[in-house]
């Protein structure tokens, strides 16, 4: 059996978040950084012949996650997984096994996924609140100050 023939892209399924970003070309191997509390989509290629009985495992930190797939020659195959992984860095790798080959299973090269913890949301200032400040001042006839009163009040305005 050839070694695996794969390409690795992670993608975050989450719309609201901020997606995964795109590693350089210089980058070895290949480093994704994603934010925490979405599941991840990875894609890759197969394009050696899928026989009866080939499957594919995903493995994160060298670990197998979720069940074997079964095996299938394509493009842009895809596996969720990861919605739960903490803020830090995991190797991501895709293997198919084909148990009556002499090499039972091959592994593709790891890419890295470094999960961060988004940054927390600016806070959104009150907006229904009013500030007034009276200032009374007493003048001569020279301009010079003879009293000064201030006054503040918080008042909320109906929205």
């Amino acid at each position: 059996m050839c070694c695996l023939c794969a390409w690795l892209t992670l993608v975050s399924t989450a719309h609201a978040q901020t997606p995964c970003t795109t590693p350089t070309p210089q980058t070895n191997p290949p480093t994704y950084t994603c934010p925490t509390g979405s599941a991840r989509t990875l894609l890759f290629d197969w394009t050696e012949t899928a026989q009866p009985g080939d499957v594919f495992r995903l493995f994160v930190n060298g670990a197998q996650v979720g069940a074997d797939m079964p095996a299938r020659t394509a493009s842009g195959i895809s596996v969720q997984f990861g919605a739960a992984l903490t803020p830090g860095t995991y190797a991501v790798a895709v293997s198919v096994v084909r148990t009556a080959a002499a090499i039972p299973e091959a592994k593709s090269a790891p890419v890295s996924l470094v999960i961060v913890a988004p940054p927390p949301p600016n806070p959104t200032p009150p907006g229904n609140l009013r500030v007034v400040e009276v200032i009374m001042r007493g003048l001569d006839s020279a301009g010079n100050v003879l009293f000064e009163h201030k006054t503040s009040m918080t008042a909320a305005v109906a929205p």
